[in-house]
């Protein structure tokens, strides 16, 4: 586990604008790789530079400025669709992105490939006429789905959600204890001025939504950063007492005095913690097996057996629900998902030649195995065997007291 170690430590170094120290020499290829699987290199980077040699640090430099461009070319545009929004009388709050970058010591230091906002369900439709008016192709939500999309070349992809959680989501991890009704507040970014939640509603929010990637087996450190880098910033004015009490009720505690820990020991992030050493390395275990084993999002069927009052015929039926509109999505995507994919002549009658097209680039994929059907085998009864992440997952969890 050095090579996270070292991650993390360059990390800490990075957010708190320090230079890292090491005994050692660092593997910076395999620090590159955790990095970039865990979404968080252009945050490593400012620190990791002075062990690249030169040639590797102008590559790698390269790429970072290419991305932090793309990056610093869309929020104008970004921000200015949500006042756009806000002049149709649809009220737009800021997800995640741009309200938590403004935190860091430099906000390219936290990029988003996606920008997320949130309105109600009822300007739902005023929105996407908005937005088509704007330029944006709209992808419309899918049965289940809390967000749409709106995709544009200058604004990239926003998710817009009519909701913080999908039902799934509020049912089996939120489970109704937390009530988002705190009134927005604004926040500066640059020289505009955007909405976001309330101080409280955002830390649940964060992390719900920490706690929703490490169930769902994805990577996970980007939003253990989001989420401890906040609880830091606003320290004096969280109702801590009140948070406490619902991580307790809902068996995250430990998981959350856990992450804190890992702020206070790697990351330079100082919080009131009750984490133990031995938590910690586990924790750090499953994060680095998370990137070496395929994502899946196995542990969060296991999870719900476990921690839901269902019956296992119930879940069945749920989880073949699920799945069934997940094959449905993929074999018939609308015309709007197919030209964005690259089927510019997807449009009409043309729509099932699209797909047909698409089914033979997919059998293609399969036969050179670039592509795997496993995801929809293990979609309704999860296999264990084999997948270390899967298993280091769950031993977590309970040893978290989260299962």
């Amino acid at each position: 586990m050095q090579y996270f170690y070292d991650m993390l430590k360059l990390l800490g170094a990075s957010i708190n604008d320090e230079i890292a120290c090491f005994d050692h020499e660092l593997d910076i290829d395999e620090i590159h790789r955790l990095a970039i699987s865990q979404g968080i290199w252009h945050t490593v980077f400012p620190a990791a530079a002075p062990y690249l040699s030169e040639e590797k640090f102008h590559v790698l430099r390269r790429n970072a400025l290419s991305t932090v461009s793309k990056f610093s070319s869309k929020i104008p545009f970004v921000i200015s669709t949500a006042t756009a929004l806000e002049e149709n009388n649809i009220s737009c709050c800021f997800l995640k992105g741009v309200t938590l970058s403004r935190l860091y010591p430099d906000p390219h230091r936290r990029i988003s490939a996606d920008a997320d906002i949130l309105i109600n369900l009822e300007n739902e439709k005023k929105a996407e006429k908005v937005l088509k008016n704007l330029g944006y192709t709209i992808i419309r939500r899918r049965n289940g789905s809390h967000h749409f999309k709106a995709v544009h070349k200058a604004a990239g992809l926003i998710e817009v959600h009519v909701s913080l959680y999908d039902k799934t989501a509020m049912q089996y991890i939120v489970r109704n204890k937390v009530s988002f009704n705190e009134p927005y507040i604004k926040v500066d970014f640059g020289s505009s001025s955007i909405k976001t939640l309330g101080i409280n509603d955002n830390l649940f929010y964060l992390t719900f939504h920490f706690i929703k990637h490490f169930i769902s087996g994805n990577s996970y450190l980007r939003q253990i950063l989001d989420l401890l880098i906040y609880m830091k910033h606003y320290e004096n004015d969280i109702d801590w007492n009140r948070y406490n009490d619902v991580m307790s009720e809902l068996h995250y505690d430990r998981l959350i005095e856990t992450i804190k820990e890992i702020g206070n020991k790697f990351l330079g992030i100082n919080l009131c913690s009750n984490g133990s050493w031995d938590d910690v390395k586990a924790f750090i275990e499953d994060m680095e097996n998370s990137c070496i084993c395929e994502k899946s999002n196995s542990f969060y069927k296991i999870f719900i057996e476990k921690t839901s009052n269902m019956n296992k015929k119930e879940l069945m039926r749920t989880f073949k629900k699920d799945r069934n509109h997940k094959i449905i999505a993929a074999l018939f995507p609308p015309g709007d998902v197919l030209r964005i994919k690259g089927y510019k002549y997807a449009k009409g009658i043309f729509i099932p030649v699209g797909w047909t097209h698409r089914y033979f680039i997919l059998a293609g994929k399969l036969l050179r195995h670039e592509k795997s059907l496993d995801p929809f085998k293990t979609a309704v009864k999860p296999d264990l065997n084999d997948n270390p992440a899967l298993i280091s997952r769950v031993n977590l969890a309970s040893k978290l007291g989260m299962i």
